[in-house]
């Protein structure tokens, strides 16, 4: 049998973890900040509800008068001023709640590539979508993850917001996804 070429597989070295709190955030260079938002979800959850009280409310206005509605594959940049260390955030709508599976977080995850490409951003902030509402198994999210990010030859360096308690989950996973594609580090 034919080894696997090893350089078509995601570099998972570039891959890192963050809690999900302002001062991890406020603690990192700089890049690009990317939340997750469903368009019937509201109070906001998780990350980026602490990125919208640091934004002065920002987030939840545009919200509000609709100028981010939430809707699958939506996407809105907005500029951090002098209150994050981002140069751009940007806004990924996920649609309906109880909508949300598999193929819509693989379709954010695209959408997400298209915006890295197209600000040619080298650092790379974010929660994976569902997760803030535990809507998906963080073992499932990384796996699914790491899958679509391979395809599209995704190289960059990523920090990945998410709880401390399941960090660890997601680096076993991380590393059976490693093994199971034979990527020798």
């Amino acid at each position: 049998m034919k080894s696997p070429d090893k350089t078509k597989y995601l570099n998972t070295r570039n891959i890192s973890f963050l809690s999900p709190d302002l001062n991890s955030l406020e603690n990192q260079k700089t890049g690009l900040l990317i939340l997750f938002l469903f368009e019937d979800k509201k109070p906001l959850k998780g990350i980026t509800s602490l990125v919208d009280w640091r934004l002065l409310g920002i987030i939840s206005k545009h919200f509000i008068n609709g100028f981010i509605t939430g809707k699958r594959d939506e996407t809105v940049l907005l500029n951090p001023g002098q209150r994050l260390p981002f140069l751009h955030i940007a806004i990924i709508g996920l649609g309906k709640r109880d909508d949300f599976n598999k193929d819509v977080f693989c379709s954010a995850l695209n959408k997400m590539d298209e915006v890295i490409k197209g600000l040619k951003e080298k650092i790379i902030v974010t929660p994976l979508p569902g997760r803030a509402e535990e809507l998906i198994e963080s073992s499932d999210a990384i796996t699914w993850f790491l899958d679509t990010m391979n395809m599209h030859d995704f190289n960059k360096k990523i920090s990945i917001i998410e709880l401390k308690k399941c960090q660890p989950i997601m680096m076993s996973s991380l590393e059976k996804w490693r093994l199971k594609h034979s990527i020798t580090l």
